[in-house]
């Protein structure tokens, strides 16, 4: 893992994603807290990378810049408003936390206030997910079950 300069202002990267303008979605509402966020932890933000895209494709053209920024270790650190906001599929999520660990780049969830930083919050940050993703099918799912599965 590459080391960072403790002298050295921790170079971040932030990340918004809506799926839609015309619902009143707006990634500043994501952006403002994150930029505060950062200053007050004194991170460097080196871009600030939006899409306007659904989260269950990677096929995003910001999401390919920031994975590139990250590949090239051009960041030491990706904060995003919230989990799902950077990929809705567990293993989208986890393929990509793997490539920053191997990389020494940092994951911070802002409204979650987890992160990658340690083995303990990399765990709940995994389980959150995994529930998020559920939730996403839950709809589905529930309106295939009966209402009383229990009553024969």
């Amino acid at each position: 893992m590459p080391s960072k300069s403790t002298d050295q202002l921790k170079r971040v990267a932030l990340y918004a994603r809506v799926s839609t303008l015309d619902k009143g979605q707006d990634p500043e509402t994501q952006l403002r807290p994150l930029r505060e966020y950062a200053q007050r932890r004194g991170f460097a933000v080196v871009e600030e990378y939006v899409d306007q895209a659904s989260g269950t494709s990677e096929e995003r053209t910001q999401y390919k810049r920031i994975m590139a920024a990250v590949k090239k270790r051009q960041l030491d650190a990706v904060l995003v408003w919230h989990y799902d906001r950077f990929a809705r599929s567990t293993q989208a999520l986890s393929n990509a936390l793997k490539k920053f660990q191997r990389l020494g780049v940092d994951f911070i969830s802002y409204q979650e206030n987890i992160g990658t930083t340690t083995p303990a919050s990399e765990l709940i940050f995994h389980i959150m997910a995994s529930l998020a993703q559920f939730v996403g099918y839950a709809p589905d799912v529930l309106a295939q079950a009966p209402s009383r599965p229990w009553a024969a």
